[in-house]
């Protein structure tokens, strides 16, 4: 599976570039990890029809579509996969990281069919983890759209008929939906997936532009800050390291230049001055060796250059942006993606006792019903 951001290369992107954030939420087998790539327009996250969850772990890629930075985290259907409650709250911090500073969108995955109690006790769960602010940022996603258009109804006659629960929801975020199918041909998928881009919009603009945070956000962006900013100073270090390391190569070579140069130009006019026939080969075999010579120090003061202009774009970014995350936190994302990122650990460990007493005692409710 593709690590975050791994299709484009975060660091060499413009910060101009605007990013949208969006997390899909659901039920196992609803189609979150089929809808990610059709959204991203990559084949990143693995997708089976199977009842058996797909995703187990919190994952997320970029990609660069209708002219923003997308950034979608796959999640695992928090409340139904079997593992222990400290390991699903794990993932919960996990998903907080990976869209921290915060996701300007929820996508709330859920099937054309039966709206089931479970399907309310899992949505009830996720506003006890995400608070009321959650339904503000929230879309919800109809999948397997041929059903809908099977039984000849369209999207506003099924959500007109469908259970007060999910009528409660859609009320709460403005009746924000949209339903598609994944399996449909390339040319109507990409249609979906404009409208549904459409449909963030709407929500960044109803916020005013303002992503999704609450304090667990804020705590972690405060982690994630000072991580890039200890990434960047370290990135300097070794590069001004290795232009002062490249500056007395640069120094030597110069000195040797000069000299094999002169040497050279004295063995040229000695060869060219002589009446034997292998001499202006000689000759024109030094000619090249000189020339050699200039193409690697001027190859040398490019890299200098390059690593000269790569500290002022870093020294630019850490001025400019001490509060908000730079090019670096791709790095960061594929370190807390990793089984072994440390970042989780700590947040875990830093943040994790509250969200962990609140969220067993949600588990707990949620398996007694």
């Amino acid at each position: 599976m593709a690590a975050c951001g791994s299709n484009e290369e975060f660091g060499t992107i413009s910060d101009e570039l605007e990013e949208y954030r969006v997390v899909a939420l659901g039920k196992n087998g609803n189609g979150k990890s089929a809808t990610g790539n059709n959204f991203l327009g990559i084949e990143t996250f693995i997708s089976l029809c199977s009842a058996k969850s797909v995703t187990e772990n919190c994952r997320c890629d970029s990609a660069i579509r209708f002219g923003k930075r997308l950034v979608y985290v796959d999640t695992p259907g928090f409340f139904d996969i079997e593992k222990p409650n400290e390991i699903i709250m794990k993932e919960i911090i996990k998903c907080k990281a990976l869209s921290s500073p915060g996701p300007h969108a929820f996508l709330l995955i859920i099937k054309v069919d039966r709206f089931t109690p479970e399907e309310k006790n899992t949505i009830d769960l996720y506003e006890q983890i995400f608070g009321d602010e959650f339904y503000n940022h929230l879309i919800v996603v109809f999948t397997h759209k041929d059903k809908l258009d099977k039984s000849g109804k369209l999207l506003k006659q099924f959500t007109s008929e469908a259970p007060s629960d999910l009528q409660n929801v859609l009320s709460r975020n403005n009746n924000i939906c949209i339903a598609i199918e994944n399996e449909a041909s390339p040319e109507v998928v990409e249609v979906q997936m404009k409208e549904l881009f459409t449909l963030v919009t709407v929500v960044v603009g109803l916020n005013e532009g303002k992503h999704y945070t609450n304090t667990t956000y804020e705590n972690i962006e405060k982690r994630l800050l000072k991580e890039e900013d200890k990434q960047r100073k370290t990135l300097m270090d070794n590069l001004t390291r290795t232009i002062n390391d490249k500056k007395e190569s640069l120094k030597q070579n110069n000195k040797d230049v000069k000299e094999e140069e002169e040497l050279l130009l004295a063995y040229v006019f000695s060869l060219q001055s002589s009446t034997e026939a292998h001499s202006l080969e000689e000759a024109q075999s030094a000619e090249a060796k000189i020339n050699k010579l200039y193409k690697e120090n001027e190859q040398l003061k490019y890299k200098i250059i390059m690593m000269k202009d790569e500290i002022r774009r870093i020294k630019k970014e850490s001025k400019d942006c001490p509060n908000k995350p730079g090019s670096f936190r791709e790095n960061i994302r594929q370190m807390i993606e990793s089984e072994e990122g440390q970042l989780v650990v700590n947040f875990l460990m830093e943040f994790g006792p509250t969200l962990l007493k609140s969220g067993i005692v949600a588990l707990k409710s949620y398996l007694k019903k």
